[in-house]
Formats: structure tokens, C-alpha cells, sequence
């Protein structure tokens, strides 16, 4: 999966340092660890990063620190260890969001913004999960992964469906705030590396309630490729997102 990198160096308070030249594979070498901020909070417009109180001036491009909903920031890289993780508003400089992520070398993450600043009576508050980024994908195969993030929807099957008509199923029974697991049939916990591999194809990744699809989207599998996505939307209104960085 390409993405593109700023670089963070650790010193007393972290420096952010200019884009790479370039995109790539994620560097999962020595003792460096690599996150992205996903947002996917719709009721929040726009949020900023702080990593140990140091604004990341580039998280939606050169010199463009706010990140927009729904759209995921640049590729992080600082050295393994414990890091504050501060997603403020823009407009107040107050946290929405907060969490003490710990980074281990050679680790990548996705920090997924959830939930509502404002929840209404029974809507879950908006807050940080981690999902730990499947690294070392074989060439013959594809990594799929799906959170759902649809306030207000039930639990909902997921399957991929080739273009000559076989299905394969992902998941079934998952929650809001649940993550796609290695084995087909089951719901994954938050922050453990997710994992469900395809053999390289074309289709879509559908998402599906009693045998009726609710969301759609066109997926061509790259072998050696990983493809997150997430469920957003309200029910009757629902889409399906994936991302690789800016």
C-alpha cells in the first residue's frame, strides 16, 4: 500500500520534519514505528494532530495541518516508545480526542477517529481505537479489512464478490466499533492487527444484512496490497471507504 511519509524525529519535544520525496511501502525495519489518523467522525468537521503537544503541521499535505472528514492523514514514522496522541479542534485548540499510544518498533498503526463530539442520548462519544496495519503481504495474496463505523446501524455481514460470482465470506454479526478478524464468521477486537487474506482479484466488497446488500464498493485486489476500509454513513444512507494516505 502506498503511502506517503513525515517523518518524526524523537528528541525533549518531537520535531516535525518535511515530506519524504515520494511514496512507498511502509519501512518496517529498525526501530522506527509508523501511525495514521483516520477520520471518520461525521459530526466533526475538521480535526488537528498533536503528538506529544507538537502540532503536525503536515498531516493533510504540505503546510495543511487540518484533516477533513472522511479522509485519512499522512503516514507518521517516530521511534518506538510511549506517545501522546491529541486530536484537538481547530477552532477551540480543545481535545476531542485523546490516547498514550504505545509504539513498538517496526509496527504500523491506524488510529481511527470514531464516534460523535456531540452524541445524541444513546450514540457513542468520539473516540480513538487503534488497529495495528498487516505488514509483509505475500504477493499472492491481498489484505481486506473493514471497521464499522455507521452510527445507528445493527450488525452487518461482510463478504467479498468476485466478478465471476463467487462469494467469500469476511465477517459476520459486525458491530459498530468492531473490526474484520482473520477467520470468516467472527468480529475482531479493537487494537489487535487484523487480518483477512484473498487471493489477488477483481470484485466488490459488500456489506450486507439478512442477504440484502446495504453498501457496495469496487475493490480490484493487488497482490501484496492491503486495503482498509470502514463502514460510514446512517442506516439507508450507508457507504464504504477505504484509503491508502494522502
Amino acid at each position: 500500500m502506498k503511502r506517503c511519509l513525515v517523518m518524526l524525529a524523537a528528541a525533549a519535544a518531537l520535531a516535525i520534519l518535511a515530506l519524504l520525496a515520494g511514496c512507498g511501502a511502509p519501512h518496517t525495519s529498525g526501530a522506527a514505528a509508523e501511525f495514521q489518523l483516520v477520520h471518520l467522525s461525521d459530526d466533526t468537521a475538521n480535526v488537528r494532530l498533536y503528538v506529544d503537544s507538537v502540532l503536525v503541521e503536515n498531516l493533510a499535505g504540505a503546510r495543511t495541518p487540518d484533516l477533513l472528514y472522511p479522509h485519512a492523514g499522512a503516514v507518521l514514522q517516530s521511534d518506538s516508545g510511549t506517545r501522546l496522541m491529541e486530536v484537538r479542534d481547530p477552532s477551540t485548540n480543545a481535545d476531542v480526542a485523546t490516547e498514550s499510544l504505545v509504539l513498538a518498533g517496526g509496527s504500523v498503526y491506524d488510529l481511527l477517529l470514531l464516534g460523535r463530539s456531540a452524541p445524541q442520548s444513546g450514540e457513542p462519544p468520539i473516540s480513538l481505537m487503534t488497529v495495528g496495519v498487516a505488514t509483509g503481504v505475500p504477493a499472492s495474496s491481498a489484505h481486506v479489512r473493514l471497521v464499522h463505523a455507521a452510527i445507528g446501524q445493527g450488525p452487518v455481514d461482510v463478504v467479498f464478490q468476485r466478478t465471476n460470482g463467487t462469494v467469500v465470506p469476511i465477517a459476520t454479526g459486525l458491530s459498530y466499533g468492531q473490526v474484520t478478524n482473520t477467520s470468516a464468521g467472527t468480529a475482531g477486537a479493537p487494537g489487535q492487527t487484523q487480518l483477512f487474506l484473498l487471493s489477488p482479484s477483481t470484485g466488490a466488497l459488500l456489506v450486507q444484512s439478512s442477504g440484502t446488500t446495504l453498501a457496495s464498493l469496487n475493490l480490484p485486489l493487488v497482490g501484496g496490497d492491503s486495503f482498509p476500509c470502514a463502514l460510514l454513513g446512517t442506516p439507508g444512507n450507508l457507504s464504504i471507504v477505504t484509503w491508502t494516505g494522502p
